[in-house]
């Protein structure tokens, strides 16, 4: 049996219409406070998942790996700077 990295991609949809996720500031403190490597740890028990961190998933030609630690220190300063700006 062989196992290859697939291209599925699951996703937490956000009603930015109605509701407390209607405001940006929520669905920006909602996504930083998710911490991925235990959402997934959770959600699938036997190692078959790996969080994103990009758009694509990394079994995508299109994916570059470079960016992943660039997108999280990037991140990083974001968040420090919107709770900065938010008082917290």
């Amino acid at each position: 049996m062989s196992q290859e990295p697939g291209m599925g991609v699951n996703y937490i949809y956000f009603n930015m219409e109605n509701g407390p996720t209607a405001d940006i500031k929520v669905r920006k403190a909602l996504q930083m406070a998710v911490d991925r490597d235990a959402m997934c740890a959770a959600l699938y028990q036997y190692g078959e998942c790996s969080p994103a961190y990009l758009p694509l998933p990394p079994a995508s030609w299109g994916y570059d790996e470079s960016l992943e630690d660039w997108y999280q220190n990037m991140m990083l300063k974001v968040q420090k700077n919107y709770l900065q700006k938010q008082g917290i």
